[in-house]
């Protein structure tokens, strides 16, 4: 339970596999064809607090490494050792979970539990052709706004009295309001010390609950192998009806959201 190895993702072409283990996150390289010596892992030190959840390799430089933290996605430079935060939906001064509805890059409660589905940002599979110094992240943001609160009666051990404490969660009952999901992209580029600077976010011109009113849920996401259109699996709430959409990535465009760069608080060391 504390040291075992659950998941892991490998990036074929450098050997190079990243897991998380003991409440850190850790990579070693797979050795050459023929050489059968031990893997020496080493830790990827953070100045984040939490667990690093799905992290993943860009499948075109496997340096860098996108996770989420806190609700929110990072993504770290093994070479430079840089850090930035790349989405600001946790809202870390909040009282509880209902100033705080908002994720970046997890799904859902019911995704996860019903449908099988732990991951919530995908890479673009092939750098752009117009700067090949550019990175582009496709991502889930989750509202739960409207989900019900469940308030869970619990004890804490640190309580000398064992005065009864409250645990409040997010949960759909049966006949109750779902999170509701929303596709966006992320872009940024690496400077010449490889830091993430010039981050930038894209929406769809029409969103998918316009497009396809009776959507409930968004089941499966990906990328065409080629990177020039985003996949949908969609789902209504009833299950009766599946559609499977292609989303050409001239279909988003720049967001409201501010441009982060590197003199800002993209930078998590400052």
């Amino acid at each position: 339970a504390s040291w075992g190895i659950t998941s892991y993702h490998l990036e074929p072409t450098s050997g190079r596999i990243i897991f998380p283990a003991g409440g850190s996150l850790f990579f070693c390289a797979d050795p050459a064809m023929g050489d059968t010596g031990p893997l020496f892992p080493y830790e990827i030190k953070t100045k984040t607090s939490g667990a690093r959840l799905n992290a993943t390799m860009c499948p075109h430089n496997p340096d860098i490494i996108a996770f989420v933290n806190c609700a929110d996605i990072w993504v770290t430079h093994l070479v430079s050792r840089s850090e930035a935060r790349l989405t600001h939906c946790h809202n870390a001064s909040a009282g509880g979970v209902v100033e705080d509805p908002l994720s970046a890059g997890l799904p859902c409660y019911v995704m996860q539990e019903e449908f099988n589905r732990f991951a919530g940002f995908w890479w673009q599979p092939r750098p752009s052709t117009r700067d090949t110094n550019s990175y582009c992240l496709l991502y889930e943001e989750v509202d739960e706004s409207n989900v019900e609160i469940v308030r869970i009666l619990g004890f804490s051990s640190t309580t000398p009295d064992l005065r009864p404490d409250v645990e409040e969660f997010r949960y759909p009952r049966a006949d109750t309001p779902n999170a509701v999901s929303t596709l966006r992209l992320l872009r940024f580029t690496l400077s010449s010390k490889q830091e993430v600077v010039d981050v930038e976010h894209f929406d769809l011109i029409t969103s998918l609950t316009t497009s396809f009113p009776w959507l409930e849920y968004i089941v499966r996401v990906g990328w065409t192998d080629d990177g020039t259109h985003v996949w949908a699996q969609l789902l209504d709430r009833a299950q009766q009806r599946l559609e499977l959409v292609l989303i050409p990535e001239s279909q988003f465009v720049r967001s409201s959201l501010p441009r982060l760069g590197s003199g800002n608080e993209s930078n998590s060391s400052k």
